[in-house]
């Protein structure tokens, strides 16, 4: 069964959870993990918006992220890479 998508809303989650430790967020590293099985972890260096109506640089990020994941339910996304 698919997992559910990520929101901004579980990222928020998880920074009011940090917070609430008092943990600095200027200083906690972020990573992705390429599967379920995390076979693969990589650095996160960037995280941009994606826009769908957008004719630039987006559209060609969007399209990859159609190819893997089929078209977003949403006309903006949030890519982490």
């Amino acid at each position: 069964m698919p997992q559910k998508q990520l929101t901004m809303k579980d990222v928020e989650n998880v920074i009011k959870e940090l917070k609430k430790r008092k943990l600095d967020l200027r200083k906690v590293p972020v990573y992705i993990g390429d599967d379920d099985e995390l076979n693969g972890i990589h650095h996160a260096w960037f995280i941009q918006g994606l826009d769908s109506k957008s004719k630039g640089d987006d559209s060609s990020l969007l399209e990859l992220l159609e190819e893997r994941n089929g078209k977003p339910k949403e006309d903006n996304v949030i890519l982490i890479s």
